[in-house]
Protein backbone atom coordinates (compact mmCIF):
# COMPACT_ATOMS: atom_id res chain seq x y z
CA UNK A 1 0.00 0.00 0.00
CA UNK A 2 1.59 3.28 -1.12
CA UNK A 3 1.52 6.13 1.04
CA UNK A 4 0.64 9.30 -0.18
CA UNK A 5 2.95 12.34 1.29
CA UNK A 6 1.76 15.78 1.64
CA UNK A 7 3.77 18.15 -0.86
CA UNK A 8 5.82 20.80 1.02
CA UNK A 9 5.19 24.08 0.20
CA UNK A 10 7.58 26.08 -2.12
CA UNK A 11 9.95 27.88 0.01
CA UNK A 12 10.37 30.64 -2.74
CA UNK A 13 6.49 31.45 -1.26
CA UNK A 14 7.80 32.30 1.77
CA UNK A 15 10.90 34.55 0.86
CA UNK A 16 8.68 36.34 -1.34
CA UNK A 17 6.93 37.46 2.09
CA UNK A 18 9.76 38.03 4.31
CA UNK A 19 12.13 39.47 2.33
CA UNK A 20 9.91 42.99 1.52
CA UNK A 21 8.83 43.15 5.42
CA UNK A 22 12.62 43.10 6.30
CA UNK A 23 13.19 45.56 3.63
CA UNK A 24 9.90 47.89 5.07
CA UNK A 25 11.77 47.37 8.59
CA UNK A 26 15.39 48.75 7.71
CA UNK A 27 13.75 51.92 5.77
CA UNK A 28 11.91 52.45 9.04
CA UNK A 29 14.48 51.93 11.13
CA UNK A 30 16.90 54.60 8.98
CA UNK A 31 14.44 57.01 8.75
CA UNK A 32 13.77 56.60 12.30
CA UNK A 33 17.69 57.35 12.84
CA UNK A 34 17.87 60.34 10.51
CA UNK A 35 14.57 62.01 12.11
CA UNK A 36 16.17 61.67 15.22
CA UNK A 37 19.47 62.78 14.34
CA UNK A 38 17.89 65.94 12.53
CA UNK A 39 15.69 66.61 15.60
CA UNK A 40 19.24 66.58 17.71
CA UNK A 41 20.86 68.61 15.59
CA UNK A 42 18.42 71.49 14.69
CA UNK A 43 16.87 71.60 18.26
CA UNK A 44 14.26 74.73 19.00
CA UNK A 45 13.69 75.86 22.23
CA UNK A 46 10.13 75.37 23.96
CA UNK A 47 8.03 78.24 25.02
CA UNK A 48 8.53 77.66 28.40
CA UNK A 49 12.24 77.91 28.14
CA UNK A 50 12.17 81.86 27.54
CA UNK A 51 13.94 84.46 29.62
CA UNK A 52 12.06 88.14 30.01
CA UNK A 53 14.17 90.87 31.89
CA UNK A 54 13.17 93.44 34.04
CA UNK A 55 16.34 94.67 35.14
CA UNK A 56 16.69 97.62 32.50
CA UNK A 57 14.36 99.62 30.92
CA UNK A 58 15.75 99.17 27.60
CA UNK A 59 14.62 95.24 27.60
CA UNK A 60 10.96 96.42 28.83
CA UNK A 61 8.93 94.23 26.64
CA UNK A 62 11.27 92.30 24.85
CA UNK A 63 12.06 88.32 26.06
CA UNK A 64 14.54 86.18 24.70
CA UNK A 65 13.78 82.88 22.53
CA UNK A 66 16.90 80.25 22.57
CA UNK A 67 17.94 77.50 20.19
CA UNK A 68 20.76 75.70 20.91
CA UNK A 69 22.88 72.57 18.87
CA UNK A 70 25.61 70.68 20.56
CA UNK A 71 27.35 68.05 18.45
CA UNK A 72 30.79 66.90 17.31
CA UNK A 73 30.26 68.72 14.33
CA UNK A 74 28.99 72.15 15.85
CA UNK A 75 28.05 73.77 18.98
CA UNK A 76 25.62 76.76 18.00
CA UNK A 77 23.65 79.24 20.89
CA UNK A 78 21.44 81.62 19.33
CA UNK A 79 19.60 83.84 20.92
CA UNK A 80 16.61 85.65 19.13
CA UNK A 81 14.49 88.88 20.75
CA UNK A 82 10.68 88.69 20.68
CA UNK A 83 9.23 92.18 20.96
CA UNK A 84 5.88 92.88 20.95
CA UNK A 85 6.11 94.19 17.46
CA UNK A 86 5.51 90.89 14.82
CA UNK A 87 6.69 92.49 11.80
CA UNK A 88 10.07 93.73 13.65
CA UNK A 89 10.59 89.81 15.23
CA UNK A 90 9.84 88.61 11.35
CA UNK A 91 12.83 90.93 10.02
CA UNK A 92 15.22 90.05 12.92
CA UNK A 93 14.35 86.35 12.77
CA UNK A 94 14.95 86.26 9.26
CA UNK A 95 18.06 88.06 9.30
CA UNK A 96 19.65 85.68 12.20
CA UNK A 97 18.74 82.47 10.01
CA UNK A 98 19.86 83.66 6.68
CA UNK A 99 23.17 83.93 8.55
CA UNK A 100 22.87 80.83 10.67
CA UNK A 101 21.74 78.93 7.43
CA UNK A 102 25.39 80.06 5.86
CA UNK A 103 27.05 78.47 9.35
CA UNK A 104 25.42 75.47 8.90
CA UNK A 105 26.52 74.70 5.07
CA UNK A 106 30.12 75.41 5.92
CA UNK A 107 29.98 72.95 8.83
CA UNK A 108 28.35 70.07 5.96
CA UNK A 109 30.45 71.05 3.42
CA UNK A 110 33.81 70.25 6.02
CA UNK A 111 35.22 66.71 6.30
CA UNK A 112 37.77 66.98 8.86
CA UNK A 113 36.42 68.19 12.45
CA UNK A 114 39.38 68.15 15.30
CA UNK A 115 37.04 69.62 17.14
CA UNK A 116 33.43 71.35 16.48
CA UNK A 117 32.79 74.65 14.68
CA UNK A 118 31.29 77.74 16.89
CA UNK A 119 28.63 79.93 16.63
CA UNK A 120 27.69 82.37 19.21
CA UNK A 121 24.42 84.95 18.39
CA UNK A 122 23.40 87.20 20.57
CA UNK A 123 21.66 90.89 21.37
CA UNK A 124 21.77 94.38 22.58
CA UNK A 125 19.21 96.73 22.87
CA UNK A 126 20.59 100.22 22.62
CA UNK A 127 17.12 102.57 22.87
CA UNK A 128 13.97 101.96 23.68
CA UNK A 129 11.10 104.43 23.73
CA UNK A 130 6.88 104.37 22.55
CA UNK A 131 8.33 105.83 19.45
CA UNK A 132 11.64 103.68 18.84
CA UNK A 133 13.61 100.47 19.26
CA UNK A 134 17.57 99.96 18.53
CA UNK A 135 18.77 96.87 18.50
CA UNK A 136 21.99 95.31 17.47
CA UNK A 137 22.48 91.28 16.91
CA UNK A 138 25.89 90.07 17.71
CA UNK A 139 27.70 87.47 16.03
CA UNK A 140 30.73 85.00 16.80
CA UNK A 141 31.72 82.38 14.45
CA UNK A 142 34.51 80.26 14.59
CA UNK A 143 34.57 77.52 11.63
CA UNK A 144 37.99 76.35 12.96
CA UNK A 145 40.21 78.72 10.31
CA UNK A 146 42.85 81.26 10.95
CA UNK A 147 40.85 83.86 12.36
CA UNK A 148 37.09 83.58 14.06
CA UNK A 149 34.79 85.99 12.32
CA UNK A 150 33.14 88.68 13.91
CA UNK A 151 29.70 90.25 12.16
CA UNK A 152 27.02 93.12 13.70
CA UNK A 153 23.80 93.63 12.36
CA UNK A 154 21.52 96.40 13.57
CA UNK A 155 18.80 98.60 13.35
CA UNK A 156 16.93 101.69 14.37
CA UNK A 157 12.57 100.86 14.10
CA UNK A 158 9.63 103.12 14.18
CA UNK A 159 7.38 101.05 17.04
CA UNK A 160 4.43 102.76 15.64
CA UNK A 161 4.87 101.66 11.77
CA UNK A 162 7.37 98.98 12.50
CA UNK A 163 9.64 100.15 9.78
CA UNK A 164 13.06 100.34 9.77
CA UNK A 165 13.90 103.69 10.23
CA UNK A 166 17.26 104.86 7.63
CA UNK A 167 19.48 107.55 8.08
CA UNK A 168 18.14 109.37 5.01
CA UNK A 169 14.39 109.21 7.18
CA UNK A 170 16.52 110.71 9.96
CA UNK A 171 17.33 113.62 8.29
CA UNK A 172 14.11 114.05 6.07
CA UNK A 173 16.10 113.24 2.79
CA UNK A 174 18.35 116.55 3.96
CA UNK A 175 21.73 115.94 2.06
CA UNK A 176 23.31 118.60 4.10
CA UNK A 177 22.62 116.76 7.65
CA UNK A 178 23.94 113.76 5.86
CA UNK A 179 27.03 115.17 5.14
CA UNK A 180 27.76 116.25 8.15
CA UNK A 181 26.62 113.35 10.18
CA UNK A 182 29.15 111.23 7.58
CA UNK A 183 31.92 113.46 8.06
CA UNK A 184 31.53 113.58 11.72
CA UNK A 185 31.69 109.65 11.56
CA UNK A 186 35.00 109.96 9.91
CA UNK A 187 36.16 112.08 12.41
CA UNK A 188 35.68 109.86 15.08
CA UNK A 189 37.07 106.78 13.27
CA UNK A 190 40.01 108.60 12.85
CA UNK A 191 40.35 109.52 16.58
CA UNK A 192 39.61 106.10 17.49
CA UNK A 193 42.30 104.64 14.72
CA UNK A 194 45.39 107.29 16.00
CA UNK A 195 44.12 106.18 19.55
CA UNK A 196 44.83 102.45 18.52
CA UNK A 197 48.08 103.47 16.62
CA UNK A 198 46.91 102.07 13.61
CA UNK A 199 47.73 103.28 9.70
CA UNK A 200 45.87 106.15 8.34
CA UNK A 201 43.31 105.06 5.95
CA UNK A 202 41.41 106.87 3.26
CA UNK A 203 37.77 107.21 4.19
CA UNK A 204 36.36 108.69 1.85
CA UNK A 205 35.35 105.94 -0.32
CA UNK A 206 34.83 103.63 2.72
CA UNK A 207 32.13 105.86 4.67
CA UNK A 208 29.31 107.41 2.48
CA UNK A 209 25.38 107.14 2.80
CA UNK A 210 25.46 103.55 1.62
CA UNK A 211 27.62 102.64 4.87
CA UNK A 212 26.06 103.93 7.26
CA UNK A 213 22.34 103.95 6.09
CA UNK A 214 21.50 101.40 9.46
CA UNK A 215 22.37 103.58 12.71
CA UNK A 216 21.37 102.54 16.13
CA UNK A 217 20.66 105.29 18.94
CA UNK A 218 22.42 105.29 22.06
CA UNK A 219 23.36 107.21 24.67
CA UNK A 220 19.99 107.75 26.00
CA UNK A 221 18.99 109.50 22.78
CA UNK A 222 21.85 111.69 22.48
CA UNK A 223 23.88 109.78 20.18
CA UNK A 224 23.93 108.39 16.83
CA UNK A 225 26.01 104.75 16.42
CA UNK A 226 27.22 102.50 13.51
CA UNK A 227 28.48 99.08 16.04
CA UNK A 228 30.98 97.51 12.86
CA UNK A 229 32.11 94.02 13.13
CA UNK A 230 35.25 93.15 11.84
CA UNK A 231 36.38 93.52 8.08
CA UNK A 232 32.64 94.90 7.91
CA UNK A 233 34.18 98.29 6.47
CA UNK A 234 37.42 98.37 7.53
CA UNK A 235 40.33 95.69 6.72
CA UNK A 236 40.60 92.62 9.22
CA UNK A 237 43.31 94.50 10.34
CA UNK A 238 41.54 97.17 12.26
CA UNK A 239 39.33 94.87 14.44
CA UNK A 240 35.74 96.03 15.49
CA UNK A 241 35.48 99.30 16.55
CA UNK A 242 31.99 101.35 17.23
CA UNK A 243 31.42 105.00 15.22
CA UNK A 244 29.59 107.42 17.43
CA UNK A 245 28.07 110.71 16.50
CA UNK A 246 26.75 112.70 19.64
CA UNK A 247 23.93 114.37 18.35
CA UNK A 248 24.80 117.48 20.14
CA UNK A 249 27.50 118.18 17.23
CA UNK A 250 25.02 117.96 14.62
CA UNK A 251 22.24 119.17 16.35
CA UNK A 252 21.79 122.10 13.93
CA UNK A 253 21.06 119.37 11.08
CA UNK A 254 18.68 117.56 12.82
CA UNK A 255 15.61 119.67 13.57
CA UNK A 256 13.18 118.17 11.99
CA UNK A 257 9.95 116.41 13.18
CA UNK A 258 11.60 113.18 12.41
CA UNK A 259 14.67 113.36 14.19
CA UNK A 260 12.84 115.14 17.11
CA UNK A 261 10.62 111.81 17.54
CA UNK A 262 13.42 109.49 17.90
CA UNK A 263 15.78 111.19 19.56
CA UNK A 264 16.95 113.97 22.14
CA UNK A 265 17.41 117.22 19.49
CA UNK A 266 18.53 120.30 21.42
CA UNK A 267 17.12 122.94 19.82
CA UNK A 268 18.98 125.36 17.94
CA UNK A 269 19.88 128.60 19.41
CA UNK A 270 18.08 131.77 18.06
CA UNK A 271 19.80 134.11 16.12
CA UNK A 272 19.76 137.52 18.11
CA UNK A 273 17.22 139.66 16.44
CA UNK A 274 18.94 142.63 15.03
CA UNK A 275 17.74 146.04 17.57
CA UNK A 276 15.59 148.34 15.96
CA UNK A 277 16.32 151.55 14.58
CA UNK A 278 16.96 154.27 16.88
CA UNK A 279 13.51 156.76 16.66
CA UNK A 280 15.78 159.87 17.54
CA UNK A 281 17.00 161.89 15.64
CA UNK A 282 20.33 164.74 15.81
CA UNK A 283 20.40 168.13 14.96
CA UNK A 284 23.33 169.71 13.99
CA UNK A 285 24.05 172.67 16.54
Amino acid sequence: MRIQRKKAKPKSKKLFIIIPFLILLFSAGLFGIYFLNQSHSRQTTAPSDEKYYFADSKYSGIRSKFVTRDNKREKVSIEYPITENEKINRLISESIDKIDRDFQNTVLLATVFDKPMTETIGYQVTHNTSEALSIVINIKQDMNGAHPASMTQFWTFDKKSDEVVGLADFTEQSDEAAEAIISAAKDNISQIIKQRQQPEIDLNEIINKEALSNFIITNDGNSLAWPLGQASLLPSSYGELTITVPISSVSKYLQNPTARKFANIPKSAEKPKPAPASSNTYRRK
